[in-house]
């Protein structure tokens, strides 16, 4: 029996990424007197939006993965292809996008195009939309995707008016993701300097749906803290059958609830500053599973509390928040909503 040749590494290409300073999920703290507006951030985003273009409704046999991880197409089009969107088009092939990534690390970049190129060819009745920032294909998505990007998301949100009242703390925006956080009036709470607000998330390739929930703010030390869907939705909203007018007067309307919120949000916040921590492994152990850090950061976590805060459930909640500042955004966000989760339990007893 012939066996087949084996198959041999050869030298390692790199998938096309976006420029550092646009891709990188930086969060950008605004400061007491920077007096950002709403309109700064429409402006950044129409900077960005003015690269980007859309290849609609591509058939996915008539697109080719060529040896440097470009995408071809039949009529001749070349488009690099980022990370991300290269994990979404694995995702819809069907193929593990670590395995695909591992092959390219290790230099078996024909095997990644067989993979890829032989699932394509079985993909013919299948449509895609590409989103790219420059020529680059910032996003790999269905062609059912509903196109209602950043700056028709900060617009339907500054015709709403439901921000009037509030100003800029921070965000982070980019060719494929958008994060801000807004804050109004202080939060009476005795013996804290917190402030309302909102957090608004939104992707323009699939990252995340439309998500704006009640925030609270803590001046001080800038800790941030997002309640969890029961005490903190707002609005949400998939990438699916969305409308710019639509979403202006379902904005409009869901903000009735947020005077509300405000005052959910102090009843449990004060009731968390009076639930003491007794059983402290206990705990370790839940922090450490719902935070998703480390040894060392669940010590400092407790640390913070202790020395910063004090035992009960709200100093833990507001050292988890402040330990939070020191990863990603997405990790950070993560512990702030975990951080919520503790809060809200604190309330239903589950402590």
């Amino acid at each position: 029996m012939k066996l087949k040749k084996k198959m041999k590494p050869v030298e390692s290409t790199q998938l096309a990424v976006l420029s550092e300073n646009v891709t990188e999920d930086k969060f950008e703290r605004v400061t007491v007197g920077d007096d950002l507006k709403l309109s700064a951030l429409v402006a950044k985003a129409d900077e960005i939006q003015s690269m980007c273009t859309d290849v609609n409704d591509v058939f996915m046999d008539n697109l080719y993965l060529n040896k440097d991880l470009h995408l071809e197409t039949k009529s001749g089009e070349n488009v690099g292809v980022s990370p991300y969107a290269f994990s979404q088009l694995c995702t819809k092939l069907g193929i593990p996008t670590l395995y695909m990534k591992k092959c390219i690390e290790t230099g078996f970049v024909p095997l990644v195009q067989e993979n890829i190129n032989k699932w394509l060819q079985w993909g013919a009745d299948k449509k895609l939309l590409i989103r790219k920032y420059g020529e680059v294909a910032r996003g790999i998505l269905s062609n059912r995707y509903s196109i209602c990007d950043t700056p028709e998301i900060l617009s339907a949100i500054s015709d709403s008016g439901i921000l009037k009242n509030m100003s800029l703390q921070g965000y982070m925006i980019n060719p494929s993701r958008f994060h801000a956080r807004f804050i109004g009036a202080e939060m009476k709470v005795v013996g804290e300097d917190l402030f309302a607000g909102v957090q608004i998330d939104s992707s323009d390739v699939g990252r995340s749906k439309l998500d704006i929930k009640f925030f609270v703010f803590k001046q001080v030390c800038t800790n941030g803290l997002v309640l969890p869907e029961a005490a903190g939705a707002i609005y949400t909203q998939k990438h699916i059958g969305i409308s710019s007018e639509d979403m202006t007067k379902a904005l409009h309307e869901s903000f009735n609830v947020f005077n509300e919120q405000v005052s959910d949000a102090t009843d449990i916040i004060t009731h968390a500053q009076s639930v003491k921590i007794n059983d402290m492994e206990d705990y370790r152990n839940r922090v450490r599973n719902g935070t998703r850090v480390g040894e060392d950061s669940v010590d400092e976590i407790f640390t913070i509390a202790v020395e910063n805060y004090d035992s009960s459930v709200w100093g833990l909640v507001n050292a988890i928040t402040e330990v939070s500042q020191k990863y990603t955004l997405e990790h950070r966000l993560l512990m702030e909503r975990y951080a919520g989760v503790l809060l809200t339990q604190s309330l239903r007893g589950g402590v």
